[in-house]
């Protein structure tokens, strides 16, 4: 979940729900580009589960990056 401090940008902010799944994705790689890479190929991932459920639906995927 959100901690304060750290930076959130959320693709779906339209999608609100009280009983949130969170799922987390780290990344460990010597190479920025790598890391960026399999950020891209997962938020894509997420766009389509997104599009799947439909915007605003409570069983909605909502996504946050977060970095410190």
């Amino acid at each position: 979940m959100y901690q304060s401090g750290q930076h959130s940008h959320s693709l779906f902010p339209g999608v609100n729900s009280d009983n949130l799944k969170t799922f987390v994705l780290e990344v460990d790689c010597y190479h920025l580009e790598d890391a960026l890479k399999a950020m891209e190929k997962v938020i894509q991932e997420l766009k389509l589960s997104q599009s799947y459920f439909g915007y605003g639906s409570k069983i909605g995927v909502r996504t946050a990056i977060r970095y410190s």
